[in-house]
């Protein structure tokens, strides 16, 4: 963000930040933040704003690597990874795993609040039984049957959509992220 507003923002510190931008854009297939079309130079304001964490629309990212990317987004360059290796120290101390369906960080939230947090309908646990199985499957390297079943995960609980479709659509282009 500083380069849009100092003539001398290149620094380590914005390698880092382009690094975190390019790195979201690869998990979430979206920038972590919106552009208007009137940005000009002198204006940061975009870059100020929340994004959503990548683990929200990537089942391989987890709160760890939305940690890692938060970090190297900071508004504040003091506040970054001060530089490539350190960001890449962080990004091999990383460990992917398979997420669990139903946690917080990848449900949304389904449940109707007044029948309580516990209710779930056969459709949901079913789908939410495949869509396990299909993460499972890609852990192992079956893309194709990954994405299969992750579809029909979809058709048993059509709210898994918008948080697995990004991967189906790598899985099959035989794209593990």
């Amino acid at each position: 963000p500083e380069t849009f507003t100092e003539s001398k923002g290149d620094s380590c510190a914005a390698d880092v930040w382009a690094l975190g931008t390019s790195l979201y854009l690869l998990l979430t297939d979206q920038l972590p933040y919106e552009i208007p079309t009137d940005l000009t130079w002198g204006s940061n304001k975009p870059f100020e704003k929340p994004f959503r964490p990548a683990s929200e629309l990537n089942a391989d990212a987890n709160e760890v690597l939305d940690e890692i990317i938060a970090k190297a987004l900071r508004f504040d360059p003091s506040e970054r990874f001060q530089n490539a290796m350190e960001m890449l120290d962080a990004l091999e101390a990383w460990k992917p795993g398979i997420p669990q369906i139903g946690s917080k960080n990848i449900s949304a939230d389904f449940s109707k609040a007044a029948l309580g947090a516990e209710h779930s309908s056969p459709n949901r646990r079913n789908g939410e039984k495949l869509a396990k199985n299909a993460l499972e499957m890609k852990q192992a390297g079956r893309l194709a049957d990954a994405a299969d079943l992750m579809e029909e995960a979809f058709n048993k609980w059509p709210d898994l959509r918008h948080k697995f479709a990004p991967q189906v659509r790598l899985w099959r282009c035989g794209i593990s992220m």
